[in-house]
């Protein structure tokens, strides 16, 4: 089993490219995450078809370094542990773009350094590579650490979707927390969450339904997140989703 760890730095060193005109694969903030049961390090990039062609595109991971008690998973969207060195190529269509994510688990209150590589290799030949450097030390302060320094609203996976779909988002503080589906028109579909959050990563998943649990037809949807303290609006974000029958 997974042991916390009460002390932890993460260092992260990103190499980001960007090859021709044809797709790009770009690290995002980095955040780390600490549970009472594991620790784990998780790192997203946003991976992006900017052709005017259908792409295929598949992950491969190098794990250059790494300490034996120690893991990581990768996928894009949100990884539940699968432990593979390549993902199954998706097909991205033109402006196609999906969070990929990195999770890097430290067992045993080991302290150690990770060194990963992940290269996205696309259908048509081309292929980018970021570089992720991780170390751990118990000397670390964990009170110093910070879980997320931003609000990010991350895109939903899959998408498009059928019947459900997967929204990440992480805010720096604790604040209220509202996210709502909007149909293209601008009407409110179903409100996700409407409630107070710690700070940190979090998920929230919409299945296609209205607030009366009646199925929405297919078509393109909005989602929005509004962040708030005494009432006070910090951060609002929307993003784009398609529902598909």
């Amino acid at each position: 089993m997974k042991k916390n760890i009460n002390l932890l730095i993460g260092i992260f060193i990103f190499t980001n490219l960007l090859i021709g005109e044809e797709f790009s694969f770009t690290s995002e903030k980095t955040s780390l995450t600490i549970s009472p049961v594991d620790t784990s390090i998780v790192m997203t990039a946003i991976v992006k078809n900017t052709s005017n062609q259908n792409l295929d595109i598949q992950a491969i991971r190098t794990t250059k370094q790494i300490p034996r008690s120690w893991g990581s998973s990768m996928c894009f969207g949100l990884c539940y542990g699968e432990q593979t060195n390549e993902t199954n190529a998706i097909t991205f269509y033109p402006n196609d773009e999906i969070t990929f994510e990195l999770d890097v688990y430290i067992d045993d209150a080991d302290e150690g350094l990770a060194k990963i590589d992940i290269k996205m290799e696309a259908s048509n030949g081309e292929s980018i590579t970021i570089e992720f450097d991780i170390i751990s030390s118990s000397t670390a302060i964990k009170k110093n650490v910070n879980i997320a320094e931003e609000y990010i609203l991350f895109d939903n996976y899959p998408n498009p979707f059928n019947p459900e779909t997967t929204i990440k988002y992480s805010i720096p503080e604790k604040a209220f927390v509202e996210i709502s589906v909007f149909d293209i028109l601008g009407n409110h579909v179903s409100s996700l969450i409407k409630e107070n959050k710690s700070e940190g990563l979090h998920i929230v998943s919409w299945n296609g339904m209205n607030d009366n649990g009646s199925l929405q037809s297919a078509g393109i949807y909005y989602y929005q997140m509004n962040t708030m303290i005494d009432g006070k609006i910090l951060n609002s974000s929307t993003k784009k989703m398609v529902l598909v029958k």
